[in-house]
């Protein structure tokens, strides 16, 4: 008969079990959550069917476990299983660069616009404000009024960055419009006496990334005069391209995630097919001759139906990664009619019925949208849309629905925590949430306590 102190050794000595950390697993093999495997049990049932054969392995073992459960959502104990708990939200705010004067606006619109300048004469001329609007609080900033809401101000800049972090904003996605053919000034950057503020000082804690918006500005009435400012996507121009934003990618602001630097694409759907793989590789290629593991390219896919997007379907599910962009009332008719006489989007309705949130996305909230001052002048004013019902319950369900697919699964890393908020100071779509005269910083509040 064996003894006591026999008996140990030799259990001692077995094997020890091992706990099936199903997020260690997915960050051991990342082509799993590329291809929709996000949860507990799809990561468990792919490790049971196919990970061990394959010769995959998970991160994390925890000595002398009493079992490796077969059903993780069986056990409620997560420091038992090894699993990590759920990142917090990470809000990025959509920044728009455009309130300072520069030539190409000067000459499409008029001298000196700006959407700013746009809504300082909405006020003006309608004191009873009948559509709603909102203006900038420039106490905030130090500032007396609305025209010297100027984004070449490199210390309204720096300020701007306090306020965002100072109420749980952990950047800014800042439009970042080149173009390879510009027939009024030959530049290729517009409004870079904005966004070139961002990398003057660094920051803590906070960083910056660029969305290349790329839409045309032609054949639109958006853009006023019809000049050519547009992109074509020739080998020469995209390189072009890459030359021009490495300088950025190097900058300690700006966001990088696994060393891979991120850029936004937010029309993909104006670029061909063929071309859209061709800036991946060549702005990849030049990413890692800086020194760079690569580029992170965010797709936008509000525009899900479109013929590229679909070219680009399986893609997206791989070499790209998605974002999803709101309001997209476009693709939810049953939320938009007419009412007075005037185009509108029922907001409680769209967030009851028609938000669609997912995981494996970088997914956005809004919380309002008129674009009256956009159109004012020129007078475009048949053209403008507006949402109703922007209730203070409509934004808490909404908020609410992101928490909700946000606990219910870990995201891979960095991106897919991140949240986009449409937007930090599109004062001439009147979305917002800087704070504003009429309702203070009560959109700000929401978003400091949106992981609470």
């Amino acid at each position: 008969m064996k003894s006591s102190s026999s008996r140990i050794q030799q259990q001692a000595q077995q094997p020890q079990a091992r706990v099936f950390d199903w997020v260690g697993y997915l960050d051991n093999n990342p082509d799993l959550r590329q291809n929709g495997i996000l949860t507990k049990v799809q990561a468990l049932n792919h490790w049971n069917k196919y990970g061990k054969r394959e010769g995959r392995t998970f991160v994390k073992q925890i000595a002398q476990a009493s079992s490796a459960p077969n059903d993780p959502d069986a056990n409620t104990d997560n420091s038992v299983l090894g699993i990590k708990e759920p990142v917090k939200i990470k809000p990025y705010a959509i920044y728009f660069p455009q309130f300072h004067p520069f030539p190409e606006n000067d000459t499409n619109y008029y001298p000196g616009m700006t959407d700013m300048t746009n809504l300082e004469l909405y006020f003006k001329e309608n004191p009873n404000n009948p559509e709603n609007l909102e203006r900038p609080d420039m106490s905030v900033y130090g500032l007396n009024s609305m025209s010297e809401y100027r984004l070449d101000n490199p210390e309204l800049v720096n300020k701007q960055v306090a306020l965002a972090r100072e109420y749980g904003i952990c950047g800014f996605a800042i439009y970042y419009y080149w173009f390879s053919g510009n027939t009024i000034t030959n530049k290729n950057k517009i409004m870079d006496a904005c966004y070139d503020n961002f990398f003057k000082t660094e920051y803590t804690d906070f960083k910056v990334f660029y969305t290349w918006a790329n839409e045309n500005w032609k054949s639109s009435v958006h853009f006023g005069k019809p000049k050519t400012i547009e992109n074509n996507y020739s080998p020469d121009n995209i390189s072009k391209f890459c030359a021009d934003i490495i300088p950025y990618f190097k900058h300690t602001n700006y966001l990088k995630v696994d060393n891979k630097p991120v850029l936004g694409i937010h029309h993909p759907h104006q670029i061909p097919s063929n071309k859209l793989d061709q800036i991946y590789n060549v702005l990849n290629q030049a990413c890692i001759d800086a020194g760079f593991a690569g580029v992170y390219l965010l797709i936008n896919n509000c525009l899900s139906n479109s013929s590229n997007q679909d070219k680009h379907k399986t893609k997206y599910n791989n070499k790209y990664h998605s974002y999803f962009i709101r309001p997209a009332h476009k693709s939810n008719s049953s939320s938009t009619f007419i009412k007075n006489n005037k185009l509108v989007y029922d907001y409680s309705r769209y967030v009851n019925q028609n938000i669609d949130i997912k995981p494996g996305r970088v997914n956005s909230i809004y919380f309002d949208f008129n674009n009256t001052a956009r159109m004012y002048k020129p007078n475009n004013l048949k053209r403008t849309f507006r949402l109703i019902n922007t209730t203070d319950d409509a934004y808490n369900t909404y908020i609410n629905k992101l928490k909700t697919v946000f606990n219910k699964y870990t995201a891979p890393h960095e991106i897919y925590n991140m949240v986009l908020i449409n937007a930090w100071n599109e004062w001439g779509e009147k979305m917002h949430i800087e704070p504003s005269i009429e309702s203070g910083f009560k959109l700000l509040n929401l978003i400091k306590n949106i992981n609470n």
